[in-house]
C-alpha cells in the first residue's frame, strides 16, 4: 500500500512512490527491488520516496547492480531534472523540510540501506557511504509540487507479493540464460572436437603421403639403385 506519483514527462518508464508512514517505510526497505533508489531529507524527518525504473532488461536487473561501480554509475545517470523533481517531492513530504527554504536531499540505492536490530522504526544507516549522494533543493517549486500532489494516488499493493513475483521472474530468466549458455557451450565443444578430428585426419594422410614420397614405390631402398643390379644373376 503506497502513494504513487504520476510519471514525470519524458520519463514514462519511471515509477515514483512513497510509504504513508514510518511502518510502511520498513516494508519498502524490506521489499525493495535491485534498481530502486531511495530519497530522504537529510537530517530531518521525512517520507521515504522511491524511484524505480521499469524498463530495465532482465540481464541488467540480474547482473547490473552487484558491484559498487555498477551502482555508482546508475546513480550518476539520473537526469538532473528528474533528480530535482523527486527532491522537490521529498522536501514537500517532510513536515519540517517543507517549512525550510532550502534543504539537502540524500539519496542512495535502496540496497545500500542498512537495518540493525537496535534501530528504531524508519531509521536507517548505510552499507557503503560512497554510494550516498546529495542534492540541494534551493527553493520550493510551487507549481511542480502542487501538480504532483493533486495527481498522487493511493494504491493497494502487496509489497511482499510484488517482490516475490519480481524475483521469480528474474529466477526464470536466470534459469533460461543458464540453459542457453549450456547449449552454446555444448555446441562450441562439439565444434572444437570436430575441428580436432579433421585436423588429425588430415595429418594422418599427410604423414602417409610423406612416407610414400620417401620410399621407392617399387620397393627399392634409398641405398639401392638400378646400377647395383647383378647382371650375371640375370643371365
Amino acid at each position: 500500500m503506497v502513494f504513487v506519483f504520476p510519471s514525470p514527462e519524458k520519463y514514462a518508464h519511471i515509477r515514483l512512490f512513497m510509504g504513508k508512514d514510518k511502518f510502511e517505510n520498513e516494508d519498502l526497505i524490506k521489499y525493495h527491488c535491485p534498481q530502486d533508489v531511495w530519497f530522504h531529507v537529510n537530517s530531518l524527518s521525512s517520507a521515504h520516496l522511491y524511484l524505480r525504473r521499469m524498463d530495465l532488461p532482465e540481464e541488467q536487473l540480474l547482473n547490473g547492480f552487484n558491484t559498487y561501480e555498477q551502482k555508482a554509475k546508475f546513480l550518476s545517470e539520473i537526469p538532473d531534472d528528474l533528480l530535482e523533481t523527486i527532491s522537490q517531492l521529498t522536501k514537500e513530504n517532510s513536515i519540517q523540510g517543507k517549512k525550510e527554504k532550502s534543504v539537502r536531499i540524500i539519496y542512495t540505492m535502496a540496497s545500500n540501506l542498512k537495518k540493525t536490530g537496535d534501530m528504531q522504526v524508519g531509521q536507517v544507516s548505510y552499507h557503503d557511504n560512497r554510494l550516498v549522494k546529495y542534492h540541494q533543493v534551493k527553493e520550493r517549486d510551487t507549481n511542480l509540487v502542487n501538480t504532483y500532489k493533486r495527481k498522487k494516488v493511493w494504491e493497494e499493493l502487496d509489497l511482499k507479493k510484488e517482490k516475490d513475483d519480481f524475483m521469480m521472474a528474474l529466477e526464470k530468466f536466470k534459469t533460461a540464460e543458464k540453459k542457453r549458455k549450456q547449449i552454446e557451450d555444448d555446441e562450441e565443444r562439439k565444434k572444437r572436437e570436430e575441428q580436432k578430428k579433421v585436423k588429425n585426419y588430415e595429418g594422418f594422410f599427410q604423414e602417409k603421403k610423406t612416407d610414400l614420397n620417401d620410399d621407392d614405390i617399387w620397393g627399392a631402398s634409398d641405398d639401392e639403385s638400378d646400377d647395383d643390379v647383378d647382371l650375371d644373376a640375370l643371365m
